[in-house]
């Protein structure tokens, strides 16, 4: 069962800073996370196979208390390949942090490549598949925008998010060596554009206030 599509999922954080007991003492804390992402199914068949393929590459920039945090950018791909010729059934997944991708900045378009180790659950059925897709906007710019403000008991805090996104088609080749059990096929996975996809970018940001007073 393929996993749904998502937007790039926002991560809980928490900070926890001590302050000297003399009046007045304010402690800003702040957290702040960029991200973009491009996902991706895929459904077709032919006369002896029929394979789904789901894809989601995300980047994410953080910043805690002005120190800046960048992990790699990843991909995950999810492949459902059935072949009623042979009688074989697979269900692969992989990851890699090793890709090639753009984003345009007004999302309107991106591209991927890579490569990416994909087994079953149990590891007994292992493939490397090459991927090649690009990413067209095909409807206008979804934006969602939220603040948040409190203040009381000598706190302060603020909260904004920011999310676009745009629905997409992705085109292109996944491809990989099958290990069928007729022996070793060179595959293209990906039948026809994508059922559906989408281009995000997020921003969310938190900034609390405290003052603390003499007891």
């Amino acid at each position: 069962m393929l996993r749904s599509l998502c937007v790039l999922a926002v991560p809980a954080l928490a900070i926890t800073m001590s302050a000297p007991a003399h009046a007045n003492h304010k402690v800003t804390e702040s957290f702040k996370i960029n991200s973009q992402g491009m996902n991706a199914n895929f459904f077709g068949s032919d006369n002896c196979a029929a394979g789904s393929v789901a894809i989601f590459y995300s980047a994410v920039m953080t910043r805690t208390n002005g120190v800046k945090d960048t992990p790699l950018p990843t991909t995950f791909i999810e492949i459902d390949y059935q072949n009623i010729c042979t009688g074989d059934a697979f269900l692969l997944s992989g990851t890699t942090d090793h890709q090639q991708a753009t984003v345009r900045s007004d999302i309107s378009s991106g591209t991927l490549s890579t490569t990416i180790p994909v087994s079953n659950d149990i590891g007994t059925i292992s493939t490397t598949v090459t991927v090649s897709l690009s990413w067209r906007a095909t409807g206008p710019l979804q934006v969602f925008k939220d603040k948040f403000r409190s203040n009381g008991g000598g706190v302060k805090f603020k909260q904004v998010t920011d999310n676009e996104s745009r629905p997409a088609e992705a085109t292109g080749t996944v491809t990989a060596i099958m290990p069928l059990s007729t022996g070793n096929k060179f595959t293209n996975l990906v039948f026809a554009p994508s059922v559906d996809a989408i281009i995000a970018k997020n921003l969310f940001g938190q900034v609390t206030v405290t003052r603390t007073f003499p007891n």
